[in-house]
């Protein structure tokens, strides 16, 4: 049955799984060989569901993402932000550096930075940062981006996006100020993980803000 799929059914199949956090393995197993004959014909939103699912699904499976990244750098004008974003997570959760299509996303992603929503900017950054490979050009796009959208950012997207800047020691001042301000204005939701990587990250790049470190303090002891 798995081998009659399509590509959008695979993917699709995947993604679903993924997303409510069954771990299936025989299933992925399948869908994963099923794939890899059929890589040819998948699409950008194909290669891009795939890849995220088998990575939350915390499934390394080398010959899949390295076919995955070969279809994706064939026709990376044509992959949306959503796509370059879950390709790039999925790589730096499975800790595979793959530097062409990374840098090939790279250089896709920078002129169209402004259709990135604030979910594809932080996690963007985050993946990036795990892997190294934070260019200057991505840096900035990113953090001008950032700066524009910032209203919008959440927790999870204000500490992933600190914790990239800070691990990658780009002491980015403005971007830096704007996400303390933010992150005082909605400490009250942050949980413990957002408040200790945003701490450790002002301390990494040496950015001394009483005020915020005052409210991580404040909302600390009240958990």
């Amino acid at each position: 049955m798995i081998l009659e799929c399509s590509p959008q059914d695979l993917s699709n199949t995947a993604w679903a799984f993924a997303s409510l956090r069954v771990q299936d393995r025989p299933l992925l197993q399948a869908i994963a060989a099923a794939a890899l004959r059929r890589m040819h014909e998948f699409g950008a939103q194909d290669l891009g569901n795939t890849a995220w699912a088998f990575a939350t699904l915390e499934e390394v499976n080398v010959p899949l993402m390295e076919a995955i990244s070969a279809g994706a750098l064939a026709q990376i004008w044509k992959l949306m932000p959503q796509n370059m974003t879950n390709i790039a997570w999925a790589l730096a959760t499975l800790g595979l550096r793959d530097a062409p299509l990374l840098d090939a996303m790279s250089a896709e992603a920078v002129p169209r930075m402004e259709n990135f929503d604030v979910q594809n900017l932080a996690n963007t950054s985050w993946a990036y940062a795990s892997l190294s490979v934070l260019n200057e050009p991505l840096r900035e796009a990113l953090s001008a981006a950032a700066l524009r959208t910032m209203p919008q950012f959440g927790r999870q997207a204000l500490s992933n996006t600190v914790w990239a800047f800070a691990t990658v020691e780009l002491r980015d001042k403005p971007l830096f100020a704007a996400i303390s301000e933010r992150s005082i204005r909605t400490m009250s939701d942050f949980k413990s993980q957002n408040l200790s990587n945003t701490a450790w990250a002002f301390a990494k790049v040496g950015i001394s803000d009483d005020t915020l470190l005052h409210a991580i303090s404040a909302t600390s002891l009240l958990r």
